[in-house]
């Protein structure tokens, strides 16, 4: 059975990374009378907002105002979410005990090369060692409450699986490929360079078309001509299927039969190229058997998430929730200040 289910349970595992502040009157939401506050989810949102940051998005500027009023919802959404799995785990008596909680932690630990490693890391995310065993600890109990929940799942069975493969038989195509070797001469900057640039770049395809004719090897001429860093040092071997090349390089490729070479240097946007068919890889229908196992661990994974979300669902609807964020183009205040109830 997968461990993490990465729409509900998992996702909210890095929530217990946050240190929760204590009580406070100014609550931006209130779970069966337990309030979240609005630095609990300031602090939150923050953490997100760093890890967007690493992925290029950025949060400043009137601009993202929308897209960080989205994120500041979302976010508390997954706050509340956690708070009524927690009391949810309280109510059904799950707790790991404090040896799970140790191997937990020492776990984690091994997965740096050094003490000195393991602190700087706490350092970095802003954590002390306690923190750290109590983010460990609300992990192993959401851990705990997924299997709670998904203890009566069963496997699919193999016949359900070959019905999925019937109905869904194009998924496992695997589509026709072609291995060739090329050779790329540039021709300057990302701007495709001057005319000079390009005529000399031409030049010298021009040249290593005229050595393989006399009969150079082509691997030996890529690995010491060409400039192409993901296929040179293997002799300029390349394996594609339609889609995957730019156009230019695509069609001359394909008018190719197996050992022939492009009589003239195949000009696209990284400059000029020097072609040689290896071989044609036919696509193909991967059998059941082949796909059996990844069909059946799929639908697990699928019932198992449609079984979550229910339960989620359950505890929302079971509960007294109380979201005081303004809805979508309501007027928003700065974190820290009372907010507008629904």
């Amino acid at each position: 059975m997968p461990k993490k289910y990465p729409r509900l349970l998992a996702a909210l595992l890095g929530l217990a990374l946050l240190v929760l502040a204590g009580c406070s009157n100014n609550t931006v939401a209130t779970v069966n009378g337990t309030p979240i506050t609005a630095t609990q989810l300031d602090e939150k949102v923050e953490q997100m907002k760093k890890q967007y940051a690493q992925m290029g998005l950025s949060f400043d500027g009137e601009q993202a105002k929308p897209l960080l009023d989205m994120l500041r919802r979302q976010t508390l959404q997954q706050l509340i979410d956690r708070e009524l799995l927690l009391q949810k785990a309280k109510e059904w008596k799950i707790s790991p005990t404090d040896k799970e909680v140790d191997e937990a932690l020492k776990k984690f630990r091994q997965q740096f090369k050094d003490d000195a490693e393991f602190k700087k890391y706490l350092a970095a995310n802003g954590f002390s060692e306690p923190k750290l065993r109590d983010a460990v600890r609300e992990s192993l109990v959401m851990d705990k409450m997924q299997q709670k929940v998904l203890a009566d799942l069963k496997q699919p069975s193999e016949a359900e699986a070959q019905s999925y493969y019937n109905a869904h038989k194009e998924q496992y195509q695997v589509p026709a490929q072609y291995q060739v070797r090329h050779i790329l001469i540039t021709a300057g900057g990302s701007d495709g360079g001057t005319a000079q640039d390009r005529a000399k770049a031409k030049a010298t395809a021009l040249q290593l078309i005229a050595q393989l004719k006399n009969g150079a090897d082509f691997a030996e001429l890529a690995k010491k001509y060409s400039q192409d860093p993901g296929s040179a040092s293997n002799g300029g071997l390349y394996t594609f299927k339609k889609g995957d090349a730019v156009p230019e390089f695509e069609k001359a490729a394909l008018a190719l039969k197996p050992g022939e070479i492009t009589t003239q240097p195949v000009q696209t946007e990284y400059g000029y190229h020097i072609i040689k068919k290896e071989k044609d890889i036919a696509g193909k229908q991967m059998t059941f058997a082949e796909v059996k196992d990844e069909i059946i661990q799929q639908l697990h994974s699928e019932a198992a998430q449609k079984k979550l979300d229910e339960f989620m669902q359950e505890l929302r609807k079971a509960a007294k929730i109380e979201n005081k964020l303004p809805e979508a183009g309501e007027q928003q205040q700065s974190g820290g200040s009372e907010q507008k109830k629904k």
